[in-house]
């Protein structure tokens, strides 16, 4: 599974990076079984942060931090996507939206 290689070869902010990509492009059909396997393995980042600061986080702190993180990283994306990118669903567009990059 290309969550599990990610997990030894990447960081953790990329390896939450590629789960979104997962989600957007892929469509899992248990996104959050998914991410109840693999959540623990995108921490050592926030573990760290913790620790220069002589703080170790609770399982559930770091949880949070992860959904934190992506939901700030899809809110992100989505800016990108409206700012650039625009969908014509107007009612004189019959057949489907269209597609119509921004200026």
């Amino acid at each position: 599974m290309v969550l599990t290689e990610a997990a030894v070869t990447q960081m953790c902010a990329q390896i939450r990076a590629l789960y979104i990509v997962i989600l957007l492009f892929c469509q899992p059909s248990n996104p959050s079984k998914l991410f109840d396997d693999f959540w623990q393995d995108w921490t050592d980042d926030f573990k760290r942060q913790g620790e220069k600061r002589g703080y170790t986080y609770t399982e559930e702190q770091l949880k949070t931090m992860v959904r934190l993180d992506l939901q700030v990283c899809i809110c992100y994306l989505n800016n990108i996507i409206q700012h650039y990118i625009r969908f014509d669903c107007s009612p004189m567009n019959k057949t489907f939206p269209t597609l119509v990059l921004n200026q």
